[in-house]
């Protein structure tokens, strides 16, 4: 027995039948759950008085593979984990990792200075900082118009 490891909805008919009825709920027949989880990475989002502190779990991907966007504040996050397509001579029997594109959005509540937003990534977490922006407070004066006698 070389390689004992089953996902759960293989020895557990219940999951399975129960993870397909969710997808048919959602209209998502034809993606299974660790094809969504590819698509949805895990993030963890922080806020401070100065500053929201987006990290996004992307192991595996390259840089050059992602793409941040910035849009009337909604922060957009996505890439593409690609397969790479070699010759080999072995065959896989048995394998758990996820190739695929993902995107994330989060809707930002302050608005935040596009000129100031930064980007790391480093061990497969992407950190974005996004400096927030004072509103501006306008006072104007109003004239009032005399409309008659």
């Amino acid at each position: 027995m070389p390689f004992p490891l089953r996902r759960r909805e293989e020895w557990d008919p219940f999951v399975s039948e129960f993870q397909k009825a969710v997808d048919r709920f959602f209209g998502r027949s034809d993606v299974t759950f660790s094809e969504q989880q590819m698509r949805q990475p895990n993030l963890e989002i922080s806020e401070t008085d100065q500053e929201y502190l987006v990290k996004v779990e992307i192991p595996g991907i390259r840089k050059e593979d992602v793409t941040i966007d910035l849009h009337d504040g909604l922060l957009t996050v996505k890439g593409e984990k690609k397969e790479k397509k070699e010759e080999k001579t072995e065959t896989c029997c048995y394998t758990e990792r996820r190739y695929g594109r993902f995107e994330r959005s989060i809707s930002l509540e302050k608005k935040v200075d596009p000129e100031g937003v930064e980007a790391t990534y480093n061990s497969g977490v992407l950190e974005v900082k996004l400096p927030k922006v004072e509103p501006e407070i306008t006072t104007k004066r109003i004239e009032i118009k005399d409309i008659g006698p």
